[in-house]
């Protein structure tokens, strides 16, 4: 079949492609699509990916830029928005939903969401019918964790993720943590440079988080290091002990949390919130607490009690990982893809559509 990715507003990482995946900072969504169109490509599938920058040709996939036309196609997967998509002709339109954008989600046969909760939460909410969900969750590059040839560094915390998941309140009871264990230091990787520059004038909720972040990150037993490339990031998550995630949403951006399948994976103990799809997802293996801001000292307590015990971090940090290798690898998330245009085809040539149920398997 004939697949279109289309995502024009990827424009964080650019430009990214198969081939710097793993040396370049890339975001969840951008990987999302790029492992999706591979999976497809490799079944056979002639898939064309439309992003910002995008050129070249791998294996079966080729990448073109947003500017050019896009090609009629048999199925066009759409990545947070389908601006600009109206003259193409296809069989099926696909929203992959990272978004919470209403007036998508009434254009599309399907919504790809990562996570049954998020599926729920667009039916609930923007009254989409169950039957148009099909969860494709994210997935980790499992081959960087199949490891054990790295040593946990001592009090070594990690937060590798977009300063919006609750980094200014880690950053605020920090100096608690660190008083009752004197050993404890944190290291942060992500790009916060041009986030910070462009909201510094702002004067919302998001600029005032960032202004906090900005302000906090030069204390004692913090380093920021800032965008790396999943292959060293995956080194420097193996060496760490755990990741404090105090999210506070304000509205649901954590459909699933690729951040937690990678720390599992890492055999990194997790402290995080129960909020969006996080106890759904991660409940049975995290350490799961009321959201902050209201609670600092639980945050504290578990925090310091998990840098102390490693038994402990074991207990939440194993059975995770066994989940995160049977379920959240690109191998058996690549299947998903192949299977949903499998059905798209025979539905397709027979006279009786075959609905997609949200559990999809």
């Amino acid at each position: 079949m004939r697949v279109v990715f289309y995502a024009p507003t990827y424009r964080m990482w650019v430009p990214f492609n198969p081939a710097n995946i793993l040396d370049k900072m890339i975001g969840g969504g951008e990987t999302y699509l790029m492992m999706g169109a591979k999976a497809l490509g490799e079944a056979g599938h002639r898939v064309k990916v439309y992003v910002p920058q995008g050129s070249g040709v791998f294996g079966n996939v080729s990448y073109h830029d947003t500017s050019e036309r896009i090609t009629d196609c048999d199925v066009l997967v759409c990545c947070e928005t389908d601006n600009n998509t109206g003259h193409v002709e296809s069989d099926y339109r696909m929203i992959a939903c990272q978004c919470n954008d209403p007036s998508i989600f009434h254009r599309v046969d399907y919504c790809l969401v990562p996570s049954v909760w998020l599926g729920k939460y667009i039916n609930e909410h923007y009254r989409v019918k169950l039957n148009k969900m099909v969860v494709i969750p994210d997935a980790t590059f499992s081959e960087l964790y199949d490891r054990n040839d790295i040593d946990k560094v001592r009090g070594r915390l990690i937060y590798a993720s977009s300063p919006d998941r609750g980094l200014h309140h880690l950053l605020r009871i920090f100096p608690k943590i660190k008083k009752k264990v004197t050993e404890a230091h944190l290291r942060i990787f992500y790009a916060f440079w041009p986030q910070f520059e462009a909201n510094k004038y702002g004067m919302d909720i998001t600029s005032e988080i960032y202004w906090k972040i900005r302000r906090s990150m030069n204390q004692e037993g913090v380093e920021y290091v800032g965008p790396v490339g999943k292959r060293q990031l995956a080194e420097e998550e193996l060496s760490s002990e755990l990741l404090v995630y105090p999210e506070d949403t304000i509205r649901p951006t954590e459909g699933f949390g690729i951040t937690y399948a990678d720390m599992l994976a890492a055999r990194v103990a997790i402290v995080a919130p129960d909020v969006d799809a996080v106890g759904e997802v991660w409940g049975d293996y995290i350490a799961l607490m009321p959201p902050p801001p209201h609670n600092d000292k639980d945050w504290v307590d578990i925090t310091v009690e998990l840098l102390r015990d490693e038994s402990l971090r074991r207990k939440y940090y194993e059975a995770g990982r066994e989940k995160v290798f049977q379920d959240y690898t690109w191998a058996a998330v690549g299947e998903k893809w192949v299977k949903l245009l499998e059905r798209i085809k025979e539905e397709r040539d027979v006279d009786n559509a075959i609905e997609p149920a949200l559990a999809v398997k």
